[in-house]
Parts: C-alpha cells; structure tokens; sequence
C-alpha cells in the first residue's frame, strides 16, 4: 500500500498526494522519497521502483496515446487515400512500410489487424485519412457549387 503524505505550501486544494503521484514529478525520485518515508523505500524491490517510477512519469502521456488508439480502432472504418505512397511517409518503418505496400489495406481497420504496425504509426495513419476524409468532403462541396 502507498501512503499518502500532506505536502506543505501545495497549490492544490487538496494538499494529499501519494508518494506514486509524487514519483510522477520529475522532481522527485526514491531517494528524495525516502527522506519522508524511509520505510516504505526499503520494502519496495529495486524492479517495482524502477516500474512505478516509469508508469508514473508517463501515466498523462500512457493514456493519452492509449485514447488516441481507442479513438483509432472507432473509425477502423476510414478509407485510406487512393494510390498512398507509404515510402514517402516518414513515421513508417521499413517493416511497417513493406507490409502495407504487399497488403494494401483499403480501410483503418485492415491497417489495425495488421501485425507489427506500431500503435504510433496507426494514430498518425488515422489522422491521415481523417485529414483526408475532410479534404474530400470540402471538393465534393466546391465541385457542388460550381455545378
């Protein structure tokens, strides 16, 4: 169990923070939080340390990029761009660029069952065909007010 200790002089409200929230500033390191609960720091093995400490700092960014994925796997319905050039796009890997150029995926969904397609790679793929989807939507608009 972590405790949660009372840190003086808080900005917060609620002036409680446990020592996982506190290892998630990049201030503070198991040392430092030793110095408040000398305890707690020698019963945690040296592995869990390094593993709080890691999914603390990156909780904010984790489940950013796990929102963006959920956010991803939603609109697996998105057609890619006709006649993409996966070599011309940078944040490809040569594995990932080679196995969407020998499959050819025609939607996001395909792209996501894909193994070894990165989820990085398949968040920036889906704001690809999103931006894409809006760029035909506003030419088949303009082509309607010519007509």
């Amino acid at each position: 169990m972590i405790p949660n200790f009372i840190v003086r002089n808080s900005k917060s409200q609620n002036p409680k923070i446990s020592a996982y929230e506190m290892l998630g500033r990049s201030d503070i390191d198991w040392p430092l939080l030793g110095l408040v609960d000398p305890e707690l720091v020698n019963e945690v093995p040296t592995p869990v340390k390094l593993f709080l400490r890691s999914e603390a700092l990156y909780k904010d960014q984790i489940n950013t990029h796990k929102t963006k994925i959920t956010n991803a796997r939603k609109d697996e319905h998105l057609s890619l761009p006709e006649n993409i050039d996966y070599d011309k796009l940078p944040f490809l890997s040569r594995e990932e660029t080679e196995k969407l150029k020998k499959f050819k995926p025609q939607t996001l969904g395909q792209v996501v069952r894909l193994e070894g397609i990165t989820p990085a790679s398949l968040v920036l793929l889906h704001a690809m065909c999103r931006t894409h989807k809006k760029t035909l939507a506003k030419e088949e608009m303009y082509s309607e007010i010519e007509m």
